[in-house]
């Protein structure tokens, strides 16, 4: 017997009863309609909603002034709270910093500037850290070079 679930408005065959290990996996996060009707037509529905966790993931190396990647770049930031990042250069001086409570936007970056003047070339120490969408504190420390 198939199941189908209600997605966007469209009834999509998901998967057979049979089936030992149903998965589904949505790219976005999604909400299913789910209905299930008995042998006696008694009709029990819900709603379920899949929120799809996403990994935050940092650019390792800065071209200075160039065009794809002129930029330190940080991704999939959604729905990320109490983001913390902070980057030094070898001597451990901050050169920038960011503190946000939440971010609503998938990417931040920054261009290699310390008040308004390009970074020396060379390898850079970060710190991140943020609440992801569970409330967990998720904490990365990584390198990045720029380059001229």
């Amino acid at each position: 017997m198939p199941i189908y679930l209600l997605f966007n408005g469209t009834l999509r065959k998901v998967f057979h009863v049979d089936c030992e290990n149903p998965e589904i996996r949505p790219l976005e996060n999604t909400t299913y309609s789910v209905s299930v009707t008995d042998e006696f037509g008694c009709i029990a529905s819900r709603n379920i909603t899949f929120i799809v966790l996403r990994n935050v993931e940092i650019s390792n190396v800065v071209k200075l002034n160039s065009g794809e990647n002129g930029k330190l770049v940080l991704y999939n930031l959604a729905n990320k709270r109490n983001i913390q990042l902070q980057i030094y250069d070898r001597w451990g001086n901050l050169v920038h910093k960011l503190t946000g409570e939440r971010n609503a936007a998938d990417v931040y970056s920054w261009d290699g500037t310390l008040n308004g003047k390009n970074v020396e070339e060379g390898v850079y120490t970060g710190f991140f850290q943020y609440q992801d969408e569970k409330g967990s504190l998720v904490k990365k420390t990584f390198d990045v070079t720029i380059l001229r």
